[in-house]
């Protein structure tokens, strides 16, 4: 005795098919999506932080996105403070 699908459970397998598929992605659309996460970082530490003084708000940011914040800048206290931490 055979049993067939129906279209919702041929879709529902499609989909978790597809779920866990290993995409391939260039090297071009991963600088790009790179870019893309630090211009929002930069963006919300500007709105947020200008001077880069707050050090809470920094490393509450750094540790919610998985990333270490470093101002390019010698004087300010950020950049003292991962400068530290190397």
């Amino acid at each position: 005795m055979h049993r067939h699908l129906t279209d919702e459970q041929r879709k529902k397998m499609k989909e978790n098919m597809a779920q866990g598929e290993i995409k391939k992605v260039t090297e071009a659309e991963i600088t790009d999506a790179t870019f893309t996460w630090g211009r929002k970082l930069a963006t919300t530490i500007e709105k947020k932080d200008r001077l880069l003084t707050n050090t809470p708000f920094l490393d509450s940011l750094a540790r919610a996105e998985g990333v270490e914040i470093i101002s390019l800048q010698t004087n300010s206290p950020a950049y003292a403070t991962s400068k530290s931490n190397c």
